[in-house]
């Protein structure tokens, strides 16, 4: 498992609700329980709030004019990680199932499937498997070294039978995502490598996982979820990519959680000093990332 840097955020830190414009929220209030499998908490006209047990994972925003539209900012995936192998293969097996496309794949320090909701926001949900194997940058196009000293790429087919032998007989493919599931990592796009990680390790505080600059990409890290990453950012859009238009459906906002108020304090006054554009009152911070990228970074509880 990667060592991350040392984070100026406090070790308690981790991520909370990612929420999402969406352009109808029925279709996508459907999608999200029957097909992710979350439940619906409390809801409003104005948002549709889901997560597991109470707690709000992905809240959907109604009205947006348009679905996402290519080659810009904003949201590349929200994962949802889940706490063992059978939930990943119930997930997988209910999209194929409903035939629903998705695309099972092997990171070796992950197992995982990724598709995308109605209106293009892009979805993984991820099964952590860090005694597997673990990814390394190899010669720049990437490796995945294997617990028993094997190789392979770091983004290979992965093996459904492996992946369904998690899954019983008798298992019922419709049984929601359990306690235990949980916003893993968000992954943006983002117009500039370089402005992104800076502005996420030196001002937010992330760690400084893995810079892939041959890739794209780089991960930045939490000490509570950095399997494999719990943020990454890539210019696959194009380097200077624009934001999203006004309006469109994809990300209204993403959310890092913290235990207390002198954190946030000590957040804000890297902001700050920054100079960065911000507003804030006593439990929250709202500040866009270079790229427009909306972050809301508050107190836990």
């Amino acid at each position: 498992m990667p060592t991350p840097a040392t984070q100026l955020l406090p070790g308690e830190s981790r991520l909370g609700a990612v929420h999402l414009d969406v352009t109808d929220g029925e279709r996508a209030r459907i999608f999200w329980t029957q097909y992710v499998g979350l439940t619906e908490n409390t809801s409003s006209d104005d948002a549709i709030r889901l997560g597991i047990d109470g707690r709000d994972l992905i809240v959907l925003y109604p009205g947006a004019t348009g679905p996402i539209v290519s080659r810009r900012t904003g949201l590349y995936h929200v994962a949802i990680h889940v706490p063992t192998q059978k939930e990943l293969a119930r997930l997988v097996a209910r999209l194929f199932s409903l035939g629903f496309r998705n695309s099972p794949t092997d990171h070796a320090e992950t197992m995982a499937t990724y598709f995308s909701d109605p209106d293009g926001n892009g979805i993984e949900i991820t099964f952590e498997t860090p005694t597997r194997g673990a990814l390394v940058q190899g010669d720049g196009s990437g490796l995945a070294v294997m617990a028993d000293g094997t190789t392979q790429g770091p983004t290979e087919a992965l093996n459904l039978d492996l992946l369904m032998s998690a899954l019983d007989k008798d298992d019922d493919l419709m049984t929601p995502m359990p306690s235990g599931a949980r916003i893993g990592h968000v992954h943006l796009h983002v117009r500039n490598l370089a402005e992104a990680r800076e502005f996420y390790r030196d001002v937010i505080g992330f760690g400084d996982l893995r810079a892939m600059d041959n890739w794209g990409m780089s991960d930045l890290s939490l000490e509570t979820s950095y399997v494999p990453h719990a943020l990454a950012v890539n210019v696959w859009n194009g380097p200077g990519a624009t934001f999203k238009p006004e309006g469109t459906a994809g990300l209204r906002g993403w959310t890092i959680l913290l235990p207390d108020s002198q954190s946030l304090q000590a957040t804000e006054h890297r902001i700050a000093e920054a100079d960065i554009p911000y507003t804030a009152n006593e439990n929250s911070i709202h500040v866009s990332d270079p790229s427009g990228n909306p972050l809301h970074i508050t107190v836990r509880g």
